[in-house]
């Protein structure tokens, strides 16, 4: 599937092949890899990705470019979701080619990454409810003082799977004038939304559960700590590693180090 680009942007900065192999992706080619997919695929404007990596090579890939600098091709790897169509696709696309090497629709699976479209979307549909609102009002509260913190829903009833859409639960809190609202939960009162069809699906009322006071977390109600002796980290005869991208040296150790999206932090032989 090739990909032509109109952009002026030579193809040597959009894939940094000057860069180790295993190197995570470089924020261009981050930028890169998105246009490439839009530009080519049929996306809606509700689309976007929520994971975006290094395609890693394979270890005999490596073991040639160690070898002989045998050129690997930078490519990355893309979860991409399309709310509107409620679709989840996986792409790799190969940065230096600007090509779209795979691109396969992922049936029956839903990104529960939440974008902050999600949360905006969580607010307005609750401040909106009519049970919603019955249910602040039975606890002396308006949508006003209520924020509620939206998060992915975790297992799924039956009858939230059968709907096929992505979900969202919202927990409230009492807002107030303390600094940290999450002290004050609203116990009993859960929200599920339904993003794909922006409706509430649920509303879980347990009845009228009392309400923490003040949870006490301003500077002038916390009793501060004294302070712990210094502690000075000296190498008088200089630096016994050494660091060169992601390079670490240090004695008999040489490795590489990246930092997945989903895994953390990955270390390279």
């Amino acid at each position: 599937m090739e990909h032509n680009h109109n952009s002026n942007t030579p193809n040597q900065q959009r894939a940094n092949n000057s860069l180790y192999p295993l190197d995570p992706l470089t924020t261009n080619e981050i930028e890169a890899a998105v246009e490439i997919i839009r530009e080519e695929q049929s996306l809606s404007g509700n689309t976007f990705f929520p994971r975006i990596a290094l395609n890693e090579p394979t270890k005999s890939q490596l073991k040639r470019y160690d070898s002989n600098n045998t050129r690997i091709n930078r490519e990355a790897f893309v979860t991409v979701f399309d709310a509107r169509a409620n679709t989840t696709y996986e792409a790799i696309v190969d940065l230096r080619e600007e090509t779209i090497l795979k691109w396969e629709i992922i049936p029956d699976v839903f990104v529960q990454l939440l974008d902050p479209v999600d949360y905006e979307t969580l607010e307005e549909l609750v401040a909106d409810d009519p049970q919603v609102q019955a249910a602040l009002e039975n606890r002396g509260l308006d949508t006003d003082e209520v924020y509620f913190t939206g998060w992915a829903p975790g297992s799924l009833s039956d009858e939230e799977k059968a709907t096929g859409s992505r979900l969202i639960r919202g927990i409230p809190y009492v807002i107030g004038d303390d600094i940290n609202f999450y002290g004050r939960p609203i116990e009993g009162l859960q929200v599920t939304v339904d993003l794909t069809r922006n409706r509430v699906l649920e509303v879980v009322d347990a009845g009228n559960i009392p309400i923490s006071g003040d949870a006490g977390f301003g500077a002038d109600e916390v009793d501060l700590r004294d302070p712990q002796p210094p502690l000075d980290i000296v190498e008088p005869e200089g630096s016994s590693y050494s660091i060169s991208g992601n390079q670490i040296i240090w004695d008999n150790w040489r490795f590489r180090y990246s930092l997945d999206p989903r895994t953390g932090i990955v270390i390279h032989k």
